[in-house]
């Protein structure tokens, strides 16, 4: 009996082992969904704020042009 509950309390501790190995596993993909999240959300904005940037440099020239073609 002794050597069936020593085996047993080995197979529990690999187990254990093996679970907290998943556990961290899993941790560390957690943190690099949060990462990858908060590079896209700054991303997002930048690229917004650029877009807009662009939008007025558009309208600038067409009213540079249309000065342009008065003259």
């Amino acid at each position: 009996m002794a050597i069936v509950d020593l085996v047993n309390a080995e197979a529990i501790n690999e187990l254990i082992n093996q679970i907290s190995s998943l556990a961290t596993f899993l941790q560390a993909i957690g943190g690099l969904i949060i990462i990858y999240l908060v590079f896209n959300i700054i991303n997002t904005i930048m690229n917004r704020n650029k877009k807009k940037q662009l939008e007025r440099l558009a309208k600038d020239v067409g009213e540079i042009k249309k000065i342009l073609r008065k003259k």
